[in-house]
Formats: structure tokens, C-alpha cells, sequence
């Protein structure tokens, strides 16, 4: 015969409850979060303004994107025109999908280059600046697409 402590079973099982409780607590309050529809025409002057006060060394370009899913998605082309030539031989372009909006937190996810892997990024409207947003990454891929035009594809 097995011995049960039923006082250890108990606070168990309330300590399971708890668990479920506060789970599903977090879900409902992530999913006003990030299901609240957004207009599309507030998203994109709040895009564009939270984006210009990071102060980014980048020239970009903003439209927005026909979406399949519910989210509002804009497409930024980001681009280093010189005087020598203002029209731009390197153009990297980013998706951004806008997840959700709470009070004056933005939530984006990035999609660099059409790549399936986004990245999360939280913008506060009242503390941006140019920490807001990691601009290696675009970096990254301008230098490579630079040194593809420098390098001779065929020998």
C-alpha cells in the first residue's frame, strides 16, 4: 500500500492552479496587447515619427504593405545617398509588422531582406532615441550587398 501525504497532494494541486491561473491571465492580457486593431493611418505617422527621432544615419522611405494577416505591415527602404549621387546604388528594405500598441509603447517585428526570422523590437513614444532600434543589422546587409556590386560575379 502506498502512503499519500494528502497535505503535499493538496498544495500541489493548488500550487497547479495558481500555475493555469496566472498562464492564462498573461495570455488574455498579451492578446488585448497584440490583437488591438491599430488604424493604419495613426500606426504610420507614429512609425515614421518614432523611427525619425531614433536619429538613424540612414535615409529611409515609408509604405505600407498590403497584409494578409490583421496587422498593419510597412515596408522602410533604407539607403545612404551621397552628393556624388543622390540616387541611392544600395537599398535595404525591411518589413514591419505592427504587433500591437499599449498606452505609448509601439510593438514591431522586423522582417530585414524578406528573411522568415523577425525580430521583436518595444519602442516607448516618450524615450526614444537612437538605443531604440539596432541599426547594425541594416548595416550588415548594406556592406554585403556592397561588396557584391564590387566583386565580379563572373571570371
Amino acid at each position: 500500500m502506498i502512503k499519500v501525504n494528502e497535505s503535499r497532494l493538496n498544495a500541489r494541486r493548488e500550487k497547479q492552479h495558481w500555475i493555469e491561473f496566472i498562464f492564462l491571465l498573461c495570455c488574455y492580457q498579451l492578446q488585448d496587447f497584440i490583437m488591438a486593431p491599430v488604424d493604419p493611418k495613426l500606426a504610420h505617422e507614429k512609425i515614421v515619427a518614432n523611427f525619425v527621432k531614433m536619429q538613424l544615419s540612414y535615409r529611409f522611405t515609408v509604405a505600407l504593405l498590403p497584409s494578409e494577416s490583421e496587422n498593419v505591415v510597412f515596408r522602410f527602404l533604407f539607403s545612404k545617398p551621397v552628393d556624388s549621387a543622390p540616387e541611392p546604388a544600395i537599398v535595404v528594405y525591411v518589413d514591419v509588422e505592427v504587433l500591437g500598441a499599449s498606452g505609448t509603447s509601439w510593438s514591431y517585428s522586423i522582417h530585414v531582406e524578406g528573411q522568415k526570422y523577425r525580430r521583436i523590437i518595444e519602442v516607448n513614444e516618450n524615450t526614444v532615441n537612437h538605443t531604440s532600434f539596432n541599426e547594425s543589422l541594416i548595416d550588415k546587409v548594406f556592406n554585403q550587398k556592397a561588396q557584391v556590386r564590387m566583386q565580379h560575379l563572373w571570371v
